[in-house]
């Protein structure tokens, strides 16, 4: 079949792009380098990275990898080299070609310094490896100068690699780069050579001009634990607390605490690991106001989408520019390809245009397995198409004489070599039926009697030998197949490319790229918000393996595929940037040529908050459509994208607005997405002081919320008023607002509670605020969550109003003493009061207090409680 898949890719690239979207991109500029082999931006082997940073003074640089030169018969291989482009603030451009310089690695990553100038890390290396050199890493130092030149000054190399890197070590690598809140330029070594393993962790002080090595280190224990090969392992988080992020065994990734008098702690469980679909991190972005670590990196498989037994096929010339698998048997054995992992489910279609091109003997040049593992029984059944004496058999491949049904399905007709056959057969291993159709006739369709009961996976193998033994004297034949697909579901004539699971046009061989299952899954490491940077006190931000974990676009082909759905090749993370007034992840990644699950040169974004492994994402556009888009960032009310041609090979710079959210109310911010930027329209009435955090609510009483002071901002209290800023979260079925600022202010207004009936107090979900239910005492107690009953929630969320309620006090002992208040109109509402309320059990009462929650971990779900602020809120009514 011809190969297409290029052509749709790019046709779909480019449709899809003119879609329309939120905001408009706006071209600041093109850069004064191109790549000099445009299509070596989608190599999956050799991924180009570019990064982007903007100075104080405004310019934006960038750098652009741009070098084609891979290996030199002489020199072995080359890095990428790279070039960096200056966009002035006030116009024009600046260009400085760090390749011929004689640096020829590729520029990872651009810094400002603390003294104005732009530091940059020059550490490529390739994601899969070679035996060949590697020139060696630097970090450079580059200053915009008046006469509009830049100035390139090396401030450090750890030295040359070695002559073989992967037969001979690493000899000299840099893991990574980050400026520290001094402005310094710090960095990390790589950990396989033994002597950097020791001496780990470096400085470049920008006001002395002079390199150093961390102190507290003594230079005889091993700081770094042999990570090797990392090319962005260090992110700065504040406070003088660093990060090491990124790959720590293949799919494992790690994200522990280093600091510049505190060694690395790498035994603090600080990793994330799905099993596959990852391996080295080609991107991390860190959110210092929510805590919050995002990194991503390349697609990996972990086993090959097709298997060979045998010498396998060639790839022929069909004619008319169509191409073709042709094996060739003589006197010999198994001779056949087939899928792995097998179909994930009961219901498949194995698909084939073939044709015999001569046999001298029996053969069986296909059979196909059901997969016995999604059925309810555990039992699975094959069905073989076989040449014997001269004809096509269409058989149950494990016909015993004790089978309920046939051996022979269908008799196909005599063997003609030379002649094109089509054939489909449909098998459901639920059912025990299969059903054959032969040159768009359906020949067979009824039971199967033999079943395996083996709960096997699925198999399509195909070739001119498939069978295992061979015939007496082997098998002699060739075959020739056109197209090959196993398809899920029952797919007939004209399906097999709309439903395949997957797919070979004969084009190539099967064991050839792309023909592989994949997917890229990212991971976010989420610190708590309440500590200055992420890590506790022990170096550490959660259990292992406890952080999210997401398929990038979505979808994963090996384990929930979808019919006609493939990634058909790898994909990368190559921009990695948070909106810093919600939260959000912007992205964007790079890809082979045949990827075709989706456009690749779009932005996208996934939310702050989500579940499971496929969150939503907002497209953001194509900046320019078929271009990759290489590098992000968001500075001055602006996102930038970096974006580079696959065909012209040419980088363009653009813009687009992304403004912060206006001054709003308390039911305002509500309604906004989780994470967003929170600044009060005027100073709230403060309702409730806790320990550790205060309520505020709209003077209309339209909504309330909890605030937690971050970083020594002051806890408000009854009486004053607060002006808060900081960002929205959920916090034990609770919205609250972390504050990075709170000022306050006295006030005489006094706060009015909301009257209102016990069944209306929590609610449904509203805005951010999750539902907050109705709960029999057991709801409250924490005990068997069997005998918790709840009553749906109902009604706008009053969660974080001050409110009052009246109704019989009743009293609870199931587990420790508690107080509740019931008015008849649902289940009753707990009172939130140490000191108690003083009356007696069944008296009558009205309760003034702010509308909070229970959180019961063992249901996750919030239950209704009300809060007095004093005794002064709890009225003892006499009759």
């Amino acid at each position: 079949m011809k190969p297409a898949t290029a052509l749709l890719t790019l046709i779909c690239v480019l449709a899809a792009s003119a879609a329309s979207f939120a905001g408009t991109w706006t071209h600041i500029g093109t850069a004064g380098f191109t790549v000099e082999n445009p299509s070596q931006i989608q190599d999956r082997k050799r991924p180009v990275m570019n990064s982007m940073v903007r100075d104080s003074a405004g310019n934006i640089w960038v750098s652009c990898s741009y070098d084609a030169d891979e290996y030199a018969p002489a020199s072995g291989f080359f890095g990428r080299g790279s070039g960096v482009t200056v966009f002035k603030a006030g116009g024009g451009t600046a260009n400085v070609d760090i390749n011929a310089l004689g640096y020829r690695s590729c520029i990872t990553k651009l810094v400002e310094g603390g003294d104005g100038a732009i530091y940059a890390l020059l550490n490529y290396s390739n994601l899969e490896w070679t035996t060949y050199t590697q020139f060696q890493d630097y970090i450079l130092r580059l200053k915009l100068m008046p006469d509009n030149s830049i100035q390139v000054t090396e401030i450090y190399t750890p030295g040359p690699q070695g002559t073989d890197v992967w037969l001979s070590p690493v000899v000299n690598k840099i893991g990574g780069m980050a400026v520290g809140g001094d402005g310094n330029i710090y960095w990390t070594q790589n950990g396989l050579n033994s002597y950097w393993r020791k001496h780990f962790f470096w400085r470049y002080n920008v006001y002395t001009q002079s390199v150093e090595e961390a102190p507290n280190r003594n230079g005889v224990i091993d700081e770094c634990p042999g990570e090797t090969h990392r090319l962005l392992d260090l992110e700065y988080l504040g406070y003088d607390q660093f990060a090491i992020v990124g790959a720590y065994s293949g799919s494992n990734w790690q994200c522990n605490p280093i600091s510049w008098t505190t060694p690395a702690q790498t035994n603090v469980a600080n990793t994330s690991n799905p099993g596959w679909g990852r391996r080295w991190n080609t991107a991390n972005a860190y959110d210092p106001v929510r805590k919050k670590m995002w990194v991503g990196g390349r697609s990996e498989s972990p086993y090959p989408e097709w298997r060979k037994t045998g010498t396998g096929a060639t790839v022929v010339d069909l004619g008319d520019g169509n191409k073709g698998l042709q094996f060739v048997s003589v006197a010999g054995g198994p001779n056949k390809y087939w899928p792995d992992p097998g179909i994930p489910s009961a219901q498949e279609t194995g698909a084939m245009r073939f044709r015999v091109d001569s046999f001298g003997s029996d053969a069986t040049l296909m059979w196909i397995y059901g997969n016995a593992r999604r059925t309810t029984t555990g039992n699975g059944l094959a069905v073989a198409l076989k040449i014997r004496d001269g004809r096509f058999k269409l058989v149950d491949l494990y016909y015993t004489s004790n089978n309920s049904g046939p051996e022979v399905l269908a008799d196909l007709g005599a063997v003609v070599p030379g002649a094109w056959n089509e054939l489909y057969v449909f098998i459901d291993a639920e059912a025990r039926t299969c059903k054959a159709t032969w040159n768009g006739s359906v020949v067979y369709n009824g039971p199967i009697g033999y079943v395996t009961g083996k709960n096997w996976l699925s198999w399509f193998e195909w070739g001119s030998a498939v069978d295992e033994p061979s015939p007496p004297g082997g098998v002699t034949a060739t075959v020739t197949f056109d197209w090959l697909a196993h398809c899920i579901g029952d797919a007939g004539p004209g399906e097999a490319y709309s439903k395949r699971w997957v797919y070979l046009d004969g084009s190539r061989l099967p064991t050839g790229d792309p023909y592989y299952f994949l997917s890229n899954i990212m991971t976010r490491f989420d610190g708590n918000p309440m500590l200055p940077a992420m890590f506790d006190s022990n170096g550490k931000i959660g259990a292992q393996n406890s952080y999210k974990v997401w398929h990038v676009n979505g979808y994963d082909e090996l384990n929930s595929a979808e019919p006609g759905k493939r990634n058909q090749g790898a994909y990368w993370i190559t921009a990695l940037a948070v909106n810093p007034y919600d939260g959000s992840c912007w992205h964007a990644y790079g890809a082979e040529a045949t990827y075709e699950y989706e456009p690749w040169d779009r932005v996208r974004s996934f939310p702050l908050s989500f579940t499971g492994t496929r969150p939503p994402r907002e497209d953001h556009g194509a900046p320019e459509p078929g271009s990759q888009v290489v590098s992000l960032m968001f500075s001055g009310g602006k996102v930038y994208a970096l974006t580079c041609s696959p065909v012209t090979g040419a980088f363009n710079l653009y813009s687009m607005d992304v403004g912060a959210p206006a001054p709003t109310s308390v039911a305002g911010i509500k309604s906004k997405p989780l994470g967003t930027l929170f600044e009060t329209d005027r100073p709230k009435l403060v309702t409730l002081q806790l320990g550790d955090s205060f309520y505020i609510q709209d003077d209309d009483r339209s909504s309330g919320i909890r605030v937690i002071p971050q970083g020594g901002a002051p806890i408000g209290a009854v009486g004053q008023r607060a002006a808060v800023k900081g960002f929205t979260d959920v916090l034990n079925g609770e919205a609250v607002v972390y504050a990075t600022s709170v000022t306050l202010s006295n006030t005489s207004d006094v706060a009015e509670p909301l009257h209102t009936q016990v069944r209306n107090v929590g609610g449904v979900q509203t805005g951010i605020q999750p539902p907050v239910y109705g709960g029999n005492t057991f709801a409250y107690d924490g005990l068997d969550p069997a005998q918790v009953a709840s009553q749906e929630p109902r009604g706008l969320n009053t969660t974080g109003l001050l409110i009052r309620v009246t109704g019989k006090l009743r009293w609870s002992i199931t587990a420790g003493f508690f107080e509740y208040l019931d008015d008849g109109s649902g289940f009753p509402i707990l009172i939130n009061f140490p000191s108690m309320t003083g009356a007696a059990d069944g008296s009558f009462i009205s309760v003034t207090g702010v509308s909070t929650v229970y959180w019961n971990a063992q249901q996750g779900r919030a239950y209704r409680v009300i809060t007095p602020r004093d005794s002064n809120d709890i009225t003892i009514h006499q009759f």
